[in-house]
């Protein structure tokens, strides 16, 4: 089992020091997140920064994870790509992505899909369809391939749908409208279970779709559901958890993974506000937490 975590939560850190920290705490991989800023280096703050990104930068990114004995799991770029005013940027940085990944050896950027506001969930499959088919196309020619977070809020539109891929019902849908099968999943358990979707069911129905893992757990407020429901989303009656510190069943999670042949990355996404999302030190905590329990079920 490579057990590793998602970097955005430890963002007051370099990368230099997540990198170090990392090894000397017996993780496997990283999950980086990316973006553009001018000025800055390749790995000066806790993300890979593509502006003017090549092959120096590219080997500058590979010689900290070599050092530190890490793979890159993933990258990570998670926005809107289907809305009408966001669209063009996005799908420009998203290209910048994949380049990135060929260069670093990294098969797998995760995602949002994301929605048009103004357009029914349906014309929003067809829209995915026909946004998608060139970056997918891209993506293909250099090796990558694209994994949706199933993550459903976009808090941006409180109370609507932001993300397409959130359920198996659309996964179904998303992966039917486009002929190319560099789509798939970056399957987060946490999210089907607070929205009552039988998580290890999806598992083993889109084991085939499923191109990274995100470690993290949930747990549900029964008595606020009873009376207020989950919706709207806003209201929370469910908060994330690390893994092994929430409801789910992680002996199952990992029985399904086996069965469907997973070998990839379980990286945890450290939401949970327990064990804090402040300070370095409390985040750190917090991820050798879920590491120790994740570990205990290595398989």
């Amino acid at each position: 089992m490579k057990v590793g975590f998602f970097v955005a939560v430890l963002q007051m850190c370099s990368l230099d020091e997540i990198a170090k920290w990392a090894s000397e705490n017996d993780f496997d991989t990283l999950e980086l997140w990316t973006t553009a800023k001018e000025g800055e280096g390749a790995i000066s703050q806790s993300f890979v920064n593509l502006a003017g990104f090549g092959k120096v930068q590219a080997d500058e990114v590979l010689a900290l994870a070599s050092e530190n004995n890490l793979e890159i799991s993933c990258l990570g770029f998670n926005r809107n790509f289907l809305s009408p005013k966001a669209r063009e940027a996005n799908l420009a940085h998203l290209g910048k992505v994949v380049e990135a990944c060929e260069l670093l050896g990294v098969d797998t950027v995760s995602i949002f899909v994301g929605r048009d506001y103004e357009k029914n969930m349906e014309d929003n499959v067809k829209l995915f369809a026909e946004v998608f088919d060139e970056p997918l196309r891209h993506a293909k020619d250099h090796g990558v391939r694209f994994a949706i977070e199933n993550c459903p809020l976009f808090w941006e539109h409180q109370g609507l749908i932001g993300n397409m891929g959130f359920s198996p019902f659309y996964w179904d849908k998303l992966f039917n409208a486009t002929p190319h099968e560099n789509i798939g999943l970056n399957f987060d358990p946490s999210h089907l279970y607070w929205m009552q979707i039988d998580y290890v069911k999806a598992i083993k129905d889109f084991g085939d779709r499923i191109f990274h893992f995100h470690a993290k757990d949930t747990e549900v407020d029964q008595e606020r559901l009873a009376v207020e429901g989950n919706l709207p989303f806003w209201a929370m009656v469910w908060r994330y958890r690390l893994p092994g510190w929430g409801e789910m069943s992680w002996p199952k999670i990992f029985t399904a993974l086996r069965e469907v042949g997973y070998t990839g990355a379980i990286s945890i996404e450290h939401e949970d506000m327990v064990f804090g999302r402040g300070d370095a030190e409390t985040v750190q905590r917090g991820l050798l937490l879920g590491k120790k329990y994740l570990r205990s079920l290595e398989f």
